[in-house]
C-alpha cells in the first residue's frame, strides 16, 4: 500500500491499492518467486499473458494500417514476444474505503496518469466503480465496466487503452489517455455503499487484471514513416519537431520506461534517480 504514487506532483501520499506484476514465463513458469496459492496455475497464466500479448499485436498491425503506415507493421515488429521488453502482467487489488480509515477526501485509489508503454488491455469484474477519464472539457468522467449495449454480455468488454509511446510515435495523433482510479463519483472517501446510475458500487473493494503491453528495450523511439501522422503536425518534414518526447532525448523504449518508473517511485529510487 502506498508504494505507488502515480501523480506525484499532487498526491499527498502513495495509491490505495496493492499490485502483483508478473513478468515473463518460460515453458509455463515464471520468471520470478510467486506465492504459493498461484503455483498451480502458472500454465493458466502463461497462456493469459501469451494471448493478451497476442491481441495487442493485432491491435497494433490495426493502428499501423489505419495510419497508412510503411510498413503497415511497423509497430507489431517493435513488440515481438521473444524481445525482452518491460511487458507485464499485474493483478490489483484496491481496499473498500471500510478499511482505509486514514484517507482523507481529496486522496485516490490511484492518482491520475497515463500508461507508459504502448496499449493497455484492463479486465474488470461487473459492479465496480471508480475508474475515471480526464476528458477534454478537463473534467472527470466515469468509465462504466459494462457500456451500453454489453451489459447482457457473457463477461464485460476488455478496456484498450492508448499509452505513452503510441502517443509520442504518432505525435499525439493517438493520445494517451489520463485516469485515476477514484473513492466515489466525488472522490471522497465514504463508507456508505453508494451507487452510479449503472449499479456500480462505490464501496466496494476493487480487483483487475492488467496487461501493460511495451515494445522491445532496444526499440529507438523514432516518429513513425506515416504522412497521415506528419499531415497531423501540419505537413512538419520532422515528425518529431514540436513533440515532448524528442525534447527529451528519449532515445529507446526502456530508457522511457526507466524514466517514467523513477518519477513514480521516487522513494524507492532517490532523488539522484538510483536505486534506494
Amino acid at each position: 500500500m502506498h508504494t505507488e504514487t502515480l501523480d506525484p506532483k499532487t498526491q499527498r501520499v502513495g495509491d490505495f491499492k496493492e499490485g502483483f506484476n508478473f513478468g515473463t514465463f518460460a515453458d509455463d513458469k515464471a520468471s520470478q518467486p510467486i506465492p504459493s496459492t498461484i503455483e498451480p496455475h502458472q500454465a493458466e497464466l502463461a497462456a493469459f499473458r501469451e494471448a493478451c500479448h497476442n491481441l495487442c499485436r493485432k491491435l497494433l498491425l490495426l493502428f499501423g494500417i489505419g495510419l497508412e503506415v510503411n510498413p503497415p507493421d511497423f509497430f507489431a515488429k517493435a513488440h515481438e514476444p521473444a524481445k525482452t521488453s518491460g511487458s507485464i502482467l499485474r493483478f490489483l487489488y484496491y481496499p473498500p474505503p471500510s478499511a482505509t480509515p486514514d484517507a482523507q477526501d481529496d486522496d485516490v485509489r490511484a492518482g491520475a496518469h497515463s500508461d507508459y508503454g504502448s496499449v493497455t488491455l484492463l479486465f474488470r469484474l461487473r459492479g465496480q466503480a471508480g475508474l475515471e477519464i480526464l476528458t477534454p472539457a478537463n473534467t472527470w468522467a466515469p468509465v462504466p465496466v459494462c457500456p451500453p449495449g454489453t451489459t447482457d454480455d457473457d463477461s464485460p468488454p476488455i478496456l484498450v487503452n492508448i499509452g505513452d509511446l503510441l502517443s509520442y510515435w504518432t505525435n499525439g495523433l493517438l493520445r494517451s489517455t489520463v485516469h485515476r482510479v477514484a473513492f466515489s463519483s466525488d472522490n471522497s472517501n465514504t463508507n456508505t455503499n453508494v451507487k452510479n446510475a449503472g449499479g456500480e458500487s462505490t464501496a466496494d473493494p476493487r480487483y483487475s487484471l492488467v496487461y501493460f503491453c511495451h515494445p522491445a528495450n532496444d526499440t529507438p523511439l523514432t516518429a513513425v514513416p506515416s504522412e497521415r501522422v506528419k499531415s497531423f503536425r501540419g505537413g512538419l518534414a520532422d515528425a518529431n519537431q514540436g513533440n515532448p518526447y524528442a525534447e527529451r532525448k528519449v532515445l529507446t523504449a526502456d530508457e522511457h520506461l526507466q524514466m517514467r518508473l523513477q518519477a513514480t517511485y521516487l522513494q524507492m529510487y532517490g532523488e539522484k534517480g538510483e536505486a534506494a
